[in-house]
């Protein structure tokens, strides 16, 4: 140090804090990508298909605990973590279920699965598998009697069969599950068919869901509900609102529209918006053929 004064005739200074987190970028940034959802047109890709700094710790997180919920608005990438946790358990050796409520989501990340060979992730939507445990069980005549417009029935009924089909002539269980969309799957009946898919049950076994909480159908008391149950697994509880799926622009118009607030931080900047309004089917048709 006192040769160092002594050439440069000035005291020794330290980095200020801004300057070490600058270094750190530039000597080892966190940079990591995942699996893409879809294809991007909108000249930002670069931009948003990168996990963000949030994304990365929550996915190390997500690694290092067995248990968890994420919660998070739509477009903060609930749905890409989900699969990246899915196919890093796979890469393990785990046997995992991939569960979601949308069948045409269920068949995109197959798809995506398979492209990318990935080997281990079984992916079902919730209706399909219900039916499925239900016929095998023997129950499909009790399901013939339901009344499958009431809109108990998915919420409590269809689960409730599920379960018994599975607690009477047992079933397939997975060493892992991964629940996306799950704000349309949290029920106490629902969480009774999820205890009997993973190994070790809801209380020791590994499990992750990821939930939109301004989605939720069910209303308070089925969330204070599920709440309990999960809180006796001590889940690791992670929240997500950075934007990663669409610009500003994009999220703030859908906002006013829509009347859910859409995620704004860090979306990144796009061009403005144009509505175009339709009066029929025939006629919307006819304006997205002049758009594109």
């Amino acid at each position: 140090e006192a040769d160092y004064a002594a050439r440069d005739r000035r005291g020794r200074r330290g980095l200020a804090p801004h300057q070490i987190k600058q270094a750190r970028q530039i000597l080892r940034p966190d940079l990591e990508t995942a699996l893409s959802i879809g294809g991007f047109l909108t000249g930002v890709e670069a931009q948003i298909l990168h996990l963000t700094n949030e994304q990365i710790r929550i996915c190390r997180r997500l690694a290092a605990n067995p248990r968890s919920v994420v919660r998070g608005p739509a477009g903060t990438g609930k749905t890409i973590l989900a699969t990246d946790r899915a196919r890093q358990l796979a890469a393990n050796g785990r046997k995992v279920l991939f569960l979601c409520f949308n069948r045409l989501l269920a068949g995109h990340i197959r798809r995506s699965l398979a492209g990318d060979n990935v080997t281990g992730v079984d992916v079902r939507h919730a209706h399909a598998l219900y039916r499925g445990i239900i016929r095998s069980g023997g129950k499909e005549a009790e399901l013939a009697e339901e009344d499958e417009t009431d809109p108990g029935f998915f919420a409590r009924r269809f689960p409730e069969l599920a379960a018994d089909a599975l607690l009477e002539n047992g079933g397939q269980r997975w060493d892992a599950l991964v629940v996306d969309e799950a704000q349309d799957l949290l029920t106490p009946s629902h969480l009774d068919v999820l205890d009997l898919l993973v190994d070790g049950g809801l209380d020791h076994g590994v499990w992750h869901v990821f939930l939109d909480p301004l989605q939720n159908i069910y209303g308070s008391d089925a969330e204070r509900a599920v709440e309990e149950r999960l809180a006796s697994a001590y889940p690791v509880h992670d929240r997500l609102e950075d934007n990663c799926r669409n610009t500003r622009q994009v999220a703030a118009q859908t906002s006013i529209i829509s009347g859910i607030d859409m995620a704004m931080n860090n979306a990144p900047d796009g061009l403005e918006c144009e509505n175009v309004s339709y009066l029929s089917r025939a006629d919307a048709l006819d304006q997205i053929e002049a758009v594109v």
